[in-house]
């Protein structure tokens, strides 16, 4: 099997052998070999899944990602001299989220391919809900390969904005989130939206998928805004579409907190209170 041009060059994959060409340094390449072959191994590609994409559930760097800017999507080290890079994004700094990424269930999405007359994207795939997802919910996350934004092409589709001067480039592979359609000549309004957060977890930037206000009905399609630069500046944000999001947000933290509290209490035998 092989990949054209994932990293700039063709990689050779047999089983799990790879042959991986690179004009960067033998560690480099040794770390991309690590990571393709885990790609390929752990992980089996949903259901319809277009089979020239190689399915991915973290994000890849490019060689060409200077070490400052790598070190800063994957840790979160406020007193580090590698926690900003020295870009804009060092003064907007994304919000800590925490996020529950639970493997023992099934998510609540699915690849479907589109028949809806009428529909701008129809015979090609999107990615429908298949159960209620709450408003101001984490869906899932946009990856990819990162790579400096100087390095592709303007009409290259399915790349999202990341990090400062790094865009995710997801043309030849990611996850899930590359099937989402915009909402324009779909429905009146998005359910979804792209917002880059760091996880409270392992302290890695990340490109969310989160649910609007509406949330996502079981069976609707989700659908985001791509943005003005998609839409050659034409596109608005709507304040409303986000409408009531601290007050949700705000709430749901103090019943988890709530929870948490309950269960510390039910593990100690003599009923005591914090």
């Amino acid at each position: 099997m092989i990949i054209d041009s994932l990293f700039g060059c063709p990689i050779e994959a047999d089983e799990a052998e790879f042959q991986i060409a690179l004009p960067v340094s033998r560690a480099a390449s040794d770390v991309l070999k690590q990571r393709m072959v885990q790609a390929f191994e752990q992980m089996s590609p949903p259901s319809n899944w277009p089979p020239e994409i190689v399915y991915i559930v973290e994000n890849l760097f490019s060689p060409t990602v200077p070490y400052e800017l790598h070190y800063a999507c994957v840790h979160n080290d406020p007193d580090s001299d590698h926690s900003e890079a020295e870009d804009d994004s060092s003064h907007h700094q994304p919000p800590i989220r925490h996020v529950t990424r639970r493997t023992d269930d099934l998510p609540p999405y699915e690849i479907r391919i589109i028949t809806t007359p009428g529909h701008p994207a129809i015979g090609e795939l999107g990615l429908f809900a298949t159960r209620r997802i709450e408003p101001f919910r984490h869906i899932c996350d946009y990856i990819g390969l990162v790579r400096p934004t100087s390095e592709i092409p303007p009409s290259l589709p399915y790349t999202l904005g990341f990090h400062g001067p790094l865009s995710i480039d997801a043309s030849e592979t990611g996850n899930e989130a590359r099937c989402i359609n915009d909402w324009n000549g779909i429905v009146e309004r998005p359910n979804a939206h792209f917002d880059v957060y760091r996880d409270g977890g392992t302290g890695r930037l990340c490109a969310g998928v989160w649910s609007l206000n509406t949330g996502v009905d079981m069976g609707q399609e989700i659908v985001v805004p791509y943005g003005g630069e998609f839409w050659g500046g034409g596109q608005r944000w709507l304040d409303e579409w986000d409408e009531g999001e601290e007050e949700v947000l705000a709430e749901r933290g103090r019943r988890d907190e709530d929870a948490e509290r309950r269960e510390r209490e039910k593990g100690r035998p003599d009923g005591t209170h914090d």
